[in-house]
């Protein structure tokens, strides 16, 4: 933004310059050193042009959002300077005093460009407040600037000698420290071998406990190594990817490559399930994991577990039965958490049961206001040894079955710590060769807060321009295709630099926004949008793989929707789309 123009026509006219350079500098957050360097290099920039007789102007200019930097240009007159600027010492030394100095010839006449970042913890002031610091700083006298310029230097040279004090002093300390140094050394040398002979005598003591650190240590590693938010990019890309070609609206395929595309999507969705145990145990343990409490039947629950894992059990050997026992309330808890829990608990039933029954009994006490469900099975059974270490992370009990399921050893351990986060408890008991029973205890009320998604309102999609900002190419490429009919024209920006510059050229109908991005995250476009008098009103729609906690969405309030990159479709997309007012297509 443009702040201000001052002429330089003769050097009294450098003094005001000068002014209106510390001033402006004051505003906009440099401290005083800065202010005396920005405006001893402007100085000397008049000065130089002033020496070789030719007038001109000075125009101060401040960039702002990505770039945060002041630019200072000095245009000579239409009249050639016999010698380029560059090759004088007033070009050298400003060019010693600031980021950059760039010299050009344009018309006849030779451009200075004077560049100064800015810091980066403050907001930039308006235009007014800077134009207002001008006028109170210029026009000075010769004879104030002096005065200001002198009181610069005594400055400086008061901070120079205290610093040559201080370190004078310094040297004096370190100095005296160094011999009382070489004086304990032989005095800590003996002490040192004491310590060792007694440190010898503890290792036996220390091994067994060292072992179990290790093994500890090594979990963890091995934890920390599988999650990655970053490994949840590349597989939701591979699976909006794989919806694409498999989309309507896309080429047809032959049968095989159905097949190949589907058993594709299908291994990103396990890996992507993987990679999400291992966040969500993560959050649980640093306390980050929120649950979103609403309404929920467990009957209804209970009638869907059994649909959808029904698949799985071999009913000619095994039985799959759900008992939902009287009148059960409605529980106020997440929904989703307590379907992971119940799920992880089922498929290990009928993982390691191979005649007989797994049951799911729902039932309801009154008095306690608790809901409990208990999974039990006529399995294989855990040996008591083990009854508590199957909650811990990555652990499995060996034997024939276990060896022949694949697993991780996390979903017990996942289950555990969702029950912690809905304030709920899951216990075991077991007898080996006669089965096992897990139960979850739930209470009916939660305290906590109420979350929800509002219905998208049925309406047609008619989009002019749609803007993807997301670093992540194989995913814009993916979005891209699912778009596909529902928007005249789609541009894809890899940063937010590039989205200021896209939405700067052609203001677009919605924003697609990722949140994790390399120069600037999707919270603060999302903030420098809504300071943007015609970006304020564009719908902007969060597409992330970042978990939206209730912290997180607070501050993503002026977003239109927040959707998850996993759960992307292209119906989605529509019924978002749909939800948008008439008025803000473009």
């Amino acid at each position: 933004m443009h702040i201000v123009t001052l002429p330089v026509i003769r050097p009294e006219d450098i003094l005001a310059v000068r002014a209106a350079c510390r001033a402006i500098g004051a505003t906009l957050g440099l401290d005083e050193p800065d202010q005396v360097r920005l405006a001893t290099a402007l100085s000397e920039v008049g000065r130089e042009v002033l020496a070789l007789g030719v007038a001109g102007d000075v125009r101060f200019t401040v960039a702002g959002f990505a770039e945060r930097r002041i630019e200072i240009e000095f245009r000579s007159g239409e009249t050639p300077l016999a010698v380029r600027l560059d090759d004088g010492f007033g070009i050298a030394a400003a060019r010693r005093l600031v980021d950059s100095v760039e010299v050009h010839t344009e018309s006849g006449s030779q451009l200075v460009r004077v560049v100064r970042r800015l810091p980066h913890a403050r907001q930039l002031p308006g235009v007014e407040e800077l134009v207002a610091a001008v006028r109170a700083a210029v026009p000075q006298t010769p004879l104030q600037e002096l005065w200001n310029q002198n009181r610069e230097l005594v400055t400086a040279f008061d901070e120079l000698l205290k610093k040559q004090q201080e370190l004078q002093q310094l040297n004096a300390e370190l100095e005296e420290t160094n011999r009382g140094v070489m004086a304990m050394y032989t005095q800590l040398s003996e002490e040192l071998e004491d310590t060792n002979r007694g440190v010898v005598a503890l290792y036996a003591e220390l091994d067994e406990k060292s072992i179990q650190l290790q093994e500890a240590s090594h979990a963890k590693s091995r934890f920390f190594a599988a999650v990655s938010h970053e490994l949840r990019s590349p597989v939701n890309s591979i699976i909006g990817v794989a919806r694409v070609i498999r989309d309507d609206d896309s080429d047809p395929l032959t049968a095989d490559q159905c097949h190949q595309i589907a058993l594709m999507e299908a291994s990103a969705r396990d890996l992507l399930h993987l990679v999400n145990q291992l966040l969500d145990i993560a959050k649980a343990e640093a306390g980050r994991l929120e649950a979103e409490i609403e309404d929920v039947d467990f009957g209804a629950l209970a009638a869907e577990l059994r649909g959808s894992l029904r698949p799985l059990v071999d009913e000619q050997r095994v039985a799959f039965v759900t008992d939902v026992e009287g009148d059960v309330p409605l529980v106020e808890t997440d929904r989703t958490l307590i379907g992971q829990i119940l799920r992880n608990l089922l498929v290990n039933a009928v993982k390691y049961t191979e005649d007989g029954e797994v049951r799911l009994t729902i039932t309801a006490d009154a008095a306690s206001q608790r809901v409990t469900c208990a999974v039990s099975d006529t399995g294989i059974g855990i040996a008591p040894e083990n009854l508590d270490r199957v909650f811990e992370e990555f652990f499995q009990v060996r034997g024939r079955l276990q060896n022949r399921s694949r697993g991780t050893g996390l979903g017990l351990a996942h289950s555990r710590r969702l029950a912690e986060v809905l304030a709920s408890e899951l216990t075991v008991v077991s007898e080996p060769g006669r089965g096992s029973t897990f139960t979850l205890t739930v209470p009916v009320r939660w305290n906590g807060p109420m979350a929800g998604t509002p219905e998208p309102v049925d309406r047609e999609v008619a989009l002019h321009s749609v803007l993807i900002v997301d670093d992540d190419e194989a995913f814009r490429t993916a979005l891209r295709g699912m778009l596909q009919g529902l928007a005249h024209r789609v541009v894809e920006a890899p940063h937010a630099a590039a989205a200021a510059d896209a939405m700067a050229s052609d203001v677009p109908a919605v924003v697609f926004l990722d949140l994790r991005m390399p120069d600037a995250d999707g919270e603060d476009v999302l903030a420098w949008m809504g300071t943007q008098p015609a970006l304020r009103d564009v719908p902007v729609v969060i597409v992330t793989s970042v978990d939206l906690g209730i912290a997180v969405r607070a501050k993503l309030r002026r977003a239109h929707a927040l959707l998850a990159k996993s759960e992307l479709t292209r119906s989605t997309l529509e019924a978002v789309l749909n939800g948008l007012d008439r008025t803000e297509d473009r």
